[in-house]
């Protein structure tokens, strides 16, 4: 999937019109001539993810299983510190939603990753899924852990739940 549609289009558009070339015409510097950047990181719905680089598919796999793993334990961690502040219906809600959560996320990775049935990039497709559906569950909840259920805004306490953006992940 094409992450940044925006910039693959215009190295499209670069590549096969006059004049707009690399190196064109209307002074677009060559490719060579651009500085060195440093690595673009993997992307997922979530951000980026160290998931990239030299990698074989089956360290990509392996690197988005870990991700997918830190996810849940971030969210594990959330579960039970909200679990501290609501009370004891608003926490036997929870869990049952939250066991409905977990099967459509299983369901729905599922179905994403069936369209690479018998691929070797099938797991990274159903790990890269659940690690993303895992982060919008964070961030739908964290809110919940601040005065008012996050009526005011954000707060120290759903800091703690805030994605760091390039977070190294060990696979």
């Amino acid at each position: 999937m094409i992450k940044n549609v925006g910039l693959t289009l215009a190295l499209i558009t670069a590549a096969f019109l006059p004049g707009m070339g690399f190196g064109g015409t209307y002074g677009a510097p060559a490719l060579a001539d651009l500085p060195d950047q440093p690595p673009v990181m993997a992307q997922n719905e979530s951000g980026p993810t160290p998931c990239n680089g030299d990698l074989t598919q089956m360290e990509i796999n392996d690197c988005w299983q870990a991700q997918m793993e830190a996810g849940d334990q971030r969210l594990t961690a959330l579960l039970e510190d909200l679990e501290q502040v609501l009370t004891t219906a608003e926490v036997a809600q929870l869990r049952s939603i939250q066991r409905l959560w977990l099967d459509y996320r299983r369901r729905h990775c599922q179905w994403q990753a069936d369209f690479f049935a018998g691929g070797s990039i099938r797991p990274m497709v159903y790990a890269s899924c659940a690690d993303s559906l895992t982060w919008e569950r964070i961030t739908a909840l964290k809110f919940n852990l601040c005065e008012g259920q996050g009526m005011t805004g954000a707060c120290e306490a759903s800091g703690r739940y805030d994605r760091p953006m390039g977070e190294p992940v060990v696979p």
